[in-house]
């Protein structure tokens, strides 16, 4: 009789202890990205141009006579790729491709906002694109002085596309962006 009131007892509990329950399935995670704060270098490179950029990043010279570089993020396996151009006259053409291979993003992108920036002091006049959704670059950029130079820029990371859980390192690298912007001179 005893092992049969206990058998009762559990039962009656493993019913009553589900009733209110609403399962719910545990939801994605990101991972926690911890970023360090960024101290400048100064370029030095033989090129007609010269900035700061963040001690996170690597200078990888990709052609010394073209002075195209890359600015690369190993821990975060992100990538600015910079082309520049001595201009001759071809202004608007430079200007044209820019912007056809930034809205070529465009079928994946939720928007894509135009920053335009004039530093006076040192000639340096641009426009940045930052472009929101599942999109291969996220930020483009770029810098000319509207006479003899011009320089494109844009950011590609070495993942998965992602916008929610790349989101932070976008915001992160931009604003070595902007600092490169703002601390841009044409030599």
């Amino acid at each position: 009789m005893r092992n049969k009131t206990l058998l009762l007892f559990v039962f009656i509990l493993s019913l009553s202890s589900c009733v209110d329950e609403n399962p719910n399935p545990k939801p994605f995670a990101y991972l926690r990205i911890d970023f360090p704060k960024a101290e400048y270098l100064s370029l030095a490179i033989e090129c007609p141009y010269t900035f700061e950029y963040s001690n996170q990043a690597k200078i990888i010279i990709k052609d010394q006579d073209k002075c195209w570089i890359n600015i690369y993020y190993p821990k975060n396996k992100a990538t600015i790729y910079l082309t520049y151009v001595a201009l001759d006259d071809n202004l608007k053409e430079q200007l044209d491709q820019t912007q056809q291979l930034t809205y070529e993003h465009q079928i994946k992108a939720n928007r894509i906002d135009r920053i335009p920036f004039e530093i006076d002091s040192s000639s340096v006049f641009g426009l940045e694109y930052r472009l929101e959704g599942d999109v291969a670059s996220n930020v483009q950029f770029y810098l000319t002085d509207s006479t003899s130079n011009f320089i494109r820029g844009a950011l590609y990371f070495e993942a998965y596309v992602n916008s929610d859980s790349l989101k932070p390192v976008v915001e992160y690298i931009d604003q070595d962006i902007q600092h490169l912007i703002n601390t841009f001179h044409w030599k």
